[in-house]
């Protein structure tokens, strides 16, 4: 039998806002992955330094890229910002 590698953690099979944890390192983040509203929100992972970061209206406006110029994104498996591991989990805190 096959061993099944686990899914890999992404802002698609996450949802509200709630907390990142790290299995590697211990880092512990609060972390905004969509909020519904007017003016909604959407959150995505630099892919050069793996900064957590939320868009006001994140479906409406091209995505600006990091503080640091690297490429913001919502469809790469999320890494711990301290250790850059993908060994993460994500427990939802709030949904709207």
């Amino acid at each position: 039998m096959e061993d099944m590698e686990p899914e890999k953690r992404t802002f698609q099979n996450t949802s509200g806002v709630g907390e990142l944890s790290c299995t590697a390192c211990g880092h512990k983040e609060r972390m905004l992955s969509f909020t519904h509203g007017v003016s909604h929100q959407l959150g995505f992972q630099c892919t050069s330094c793996q900064q957590l970061t939320v868009i006001e209206n994140g479906l409406s406006i091209q995505t600006p890229p990091c503080s640091c110029g690297g490429e913001l994104s919502r469809e790469q498996p999320i890494q711990c910002p301290t250790c850059k591991s993908e060994d993460v989990t994500f427990h939802a805190l709030y949904m709207t």
